[in-house]
């Protein structure tokens, strides 16, 4: 039996076994599996049109999709390629210019696999921190060095496994 639906809380509960029973019940004449949404945040999405609930769908598919991102990517080896994975104010990283204190802009590379994440430079760092974390002091009171940085955005995407072997563990 499927859970009730009658708040934002209840759809973003949702496991993807769920959201398909939801999704086939919604939409009886639409692919699921191979042309159909498969990811549960674009199901999700869809169940919330379907009921009714679009004034949350925006905060709600950001939510999904990046956790559906981080827990992807926390299941990928080192050579990925790793889902981009939006920053909380849901811009996506990938490309988007950033500008570094005495530094001027940069644009941030695509963090594919963990070579990507190992070969960021300072400024590129520090742009990927501040976006992942923006209410942290980056330069004087948050990390300062590139490895510090990493291993924070390295949790920040989900790849927790790098984290560990960044410290030893």
């Amino acid at each position: 039996m499927l859970p009730a639906l009658t708040n934002t809380a209840d759809l973003q509960a949702l496991t993807l076994a769920e959201s398909y029973g939801y999704y086939k019940g919604y939409f009886p004449n639409q692919p699921v599996l191979d042309a159909g949404p498969t990811t549960l945040a674009d199901r999700i999405v869809a169940i919330a049109a379907a009921i009714g609930r679009r004034p949350e769908i925006t905060a709600l598919t950001h939510d999904v999709a990046t956790q559906d991102s981080k827990d992807r990517n926390s299941k990928l080896g080192d050579d990925g390629p790793f889902y981009e994975v939006a920053f909380p104010d849901g811009r996506r990283p990938w490309g988007a210019i950033v500008a570094v204190p005495g530094q001027g802009n940069f644009m941030l590379p695509p963090l594919t696999n963990t070579a990507d994440l190992q070969a960021l430079t300072l400024a590129e760092s520090y742009g990927y921190y501040k976006g992942y974390f923006p209410h942290q002091p980056v330069l004087d009171a948050g990390p300062t060095t590139v490895i510090d940085r990493i291993v924070a955005i390295a949790a920040a995407i989900g790849r927790r496994r790098f984290v560990s072997l960044s410290l030893g563990a």
